[in-house]
């Protein structure tokens, strides 16, 4: 089920992409850095992380285009521990073959976000807000030092906004706000991870 996703998302941005880039040829290439914040039962169990990424954005017309970027950030434990998301019995079924006094390490969850969006900019001059809605594949990681890690990989959706700021005749400034939503299972508990991206970018035009 989890590979028939992960294709039906690769195939969804890959077929999306290439049928908007004969639309028009206005195209941005840039990269992000910024803050991604935890929240619910996920920000109980870890801290907020430093996020950077890579994105392409094709415009279907002046007032949408289709974005598809890739996303990376990595959360370390809360001072309070896990407990709300990782239990100690989620944390053994990942490692069957440890003892449960084994698993006082460190422990950390990285996050690969492929995702695909949707944004629909507003008809302004100079500054260009916009609104953007999107889904994709999230690929993340529960390590516990010196015992190793489970890899998972999970579907969800993003929502936010942000703007673009011209600042020279193809280079733009940014700042983008999204909250998404993935759903997951581990073991035989359903679970979500939920949390806030909040970026600066830089992209050229072409």
């Amino acid at each position: 089920m989890k590979k028939a996703m992960i294709f039906a998302v690769a195939a969804v941005l890959v077929i999306g992409l290439h049928s908007v880039s004969f639309a028009r040829s206005e195209y941005l290439v840039g990269a992000k850095l910024g803050y991604a914040g935890p929240t619910g039962d996920f920000g109980e169990d870890f801290d907020g992380g430093f996020l950077y990424g890579f994105f392409g954005e094709v415009a279907y017309s002046p007032y949408f285009s289709v974005e598809g970027s890739l996303v990376r950030h990595t959360h370390d434990e809360s001072e309070q521990g896990l407990g709300e998301l990782f239990p100690i019995h989620l944390q053994m079924s990942m490692f069957p073959d440890i003892e449960e006094e084994h698993f006082g390490g460190e422990k950390s969850l990285t996050m690969n976000e492929l995702t695909l969006n949707g944004k629909v900019y507003l008809p302004t001059e100079g500054i260009r807000p916009y609104l953007t809605f999107g889904v994709g594949g999230y690929f993340w990681k529960f390590d516990i030092k010196n015992l190793g890690d489970n890899t998972e990989t999970d579907f969800g959706v993003n929502g936010g906004g942000g703007l673009l700021l011209p600042v020279g005749e193809r280079v733009y400034l940014g700042v983008d706000a999204r909250y998404t939503h993935v759903w997951t299972q581990i073991a035989a508990d359903e679970q979500s991870l939920k949390f806030w991206n909040i970026v600066g970018l830089v992209a050229y035009g072409f």
